[in-house]
């Protein structure tokens, strides 16, 4: 995921966050997979954090 966000490939999130959920993620540990990414390429992973909690929240 956090690679996905990291290089804006944000139509593959929705799929991974759905999978990550299944297997007993949690919304906090979804948001923190995706900011991972944060120190190494700054604000460009915060816009795919709509999207992977639209994705959680929607199941």
């Amino acid at each position: 995921m956090a690679v996905l966000a990291a290089t804006r490939l944000e139509s593959g999130i929705p799929f991974h966050i759905k999978q990550a959920k299944e297997n007993g993620a949690s919304r906090e540990e979804i948001i923190s997979a995706i900011l991972v990414g944060l120190p190494v390429v700054g604000n460009v992973v915060t816009s795919s954090l709509p999207i992977a909690l639209e994705a959680y929240d929607s199941e």
